[in-house]
């Protein structure tokens, strides 16, 4: 099993903590009766990341900013999509969101940014 390195974890975590807030924020102030926002932690997501990874909780951030991307209508880099999938992975950590998951689930046609 090959050493994680947690700093470029983290740093990957933050830049897209960063993007989505940033993209999930442009939408709301666009339209903020959009559907994305029925649902809770998305306009404060970045926070409740950053506070994660604060206690070293790297699992729960990913969780939530996967969340994030997945659940709300952004168009979020497909490369950086699958560079989180992959840290999870390799962290061990569930992910909800691979397109095997959610085609059990029968919910891939309302997720975004799902990689091929």
């Amino acid at each position: 099993m090959a050493l994680i390195d947690y700093k470029e974890v983290v740093r990957a975590i933050e830049q897209c903590a960063e993007i989505a807030h940033r993209q999930i924020y442009e939408l709301h102030q666009r339209d903020p009766s959009h559907e994305t926002f029925m649902q809770v932690g998305l306009l404060d997501g970045r926070d409740t990341i950053v506070d994660h990874l604060s206690h070293n909780e790297f699992g729960i951030a990913l969780e939530h900013l996967l969340y994030m991307i997945h659940e709300s209508d952004i168009t979020f880099d497909i490369a950086r999509v699958v560079l989180l999938h992959d840290i999870a992975r390799s962290l061990g950590i569930r992910n909800h969101y691979t397109r095997d998951n959610l085609t059990k689930l029968g919910t891939l046609s309302q997720a975004f940014n799902i990689p091929e």
